[in-house]
């Protein structure tokens, strides 16, 4: 099974029962083995369907698993833009 089923699957079985209500931001790099070759508007979508308040999706273009530590200035600036969008009325 391709990852990009893995991820379509996975989406399916959530957005069946619904499982994250909160508000969500999804983060990740390019060259991780969970996104690598997908397509990311298509995973886009699929996160939307069980992350009902999904506020984006971010990959950091030549970045890995370890986001934090490859990318620590952009991942911080992600984590506040997002923390400030708590504030705002959920986006669409």
């Amino acid at each position: 099974m391709t990852r990009v089923r893995v991820i379509a699957a996975s989406a399916a079985a959530a957005a069946a029962t619904r499982w994250i209500q909160l508000p969500a931001h999804y983060l990740d790099g390019d060259r991780d083995f969970i996104v690598q070759g997908t397509d990311h508007a298509r995973l886009d979508a699929e996160l939307r369907q069980w992350a009902l308040q999904l506020r984006g999706t971010m990959i950091l273009p030549g970045c890995g698993h370890w986001t934090r530590q490859e990318r620590p200035a952009e991942v911080t600036a992600a984590l506040a833009d997002f923390a400030s969008s708590l504030d705002s009325p959920r986006h669409p």
